[in-house]
């Protein structure tokens, strides 16, 4: 605010407008060659981009994602398997019928993966590690497993309810 005042003080509105909106003394023509210039070092950059290496920096990044998760305290009900799954299929362009045939499963059972309706099991991680050049591995997938299942054994309170009637002789020590 103090910096604000200072200019106003100093500067006058011309000169205040001056100093942030560039003048544009261009001709047509030099406006025309400015704009293919422009176009010119756009396309020389879009050509430095490396399809591999834009595959690359997404799967570090889809990589770091899931370490993050699994290495967190807290269950976040949208990154479930299924998720990291879509989520991976996405990153390396896949339909669920070609990602399905690369690790031979049926795309029926991917789409129960995809959807949660299936819980995977440890030959799929392995496949996706696999598939993934070891870059994604079998353990952090699994990890997405654990904390899901972790989290449905803390809260699921009917299971815990039904399951009392087969305990008996509980310890009276409490911790």
């Amino acid at each position: 605010m103090a910096v604000k005042k200072k200019v106003l003080e100093t500067l006058t509105p011309e000169e205040i407008a001056e100093s942030y909106v560039l003048p544009s003394h261009l001709t047509e023509k030099e406006r025309e060659g400015a704009e293919a210039e422009f176009i010119a070092t756009i396309n020389k950059r879009r050509s430095l981009h490396n399809p591999t290496l834009n595959l690359k920096f997404r799967l570090l990044q889809f990589k770091l994602l899931i370490e993050d998760y699994i290495s967190g305290n807290h269950y976040n009900p949208d990154y479930n398997f299924g998720y990291f799954l879509k989520l991976y299929m996405e990153i390396i362009n896949k339909t669920q019928q070609d990602f399905a045939n690369d690790i031979d499963i049926s795309k029926y059972q991917l789409n129960h993966y995809c959807h949660n309706r299936r819980e995977p099991n440890d030959s799929i991680m392995i496949r996706l590690e696999i598939h993934s050049n070891n870059a994604i591995p079998a353990v952090s997938w699994l990890k997405v497993v654990e904390k899901q299942k972790e989290h449905w054994l803390n809260t699921n309170q009917l299971l815990r309810k039904s399951e009392t009637k087969h305990v008996s002789n509980r310890l009276q020590v409490i911790l």
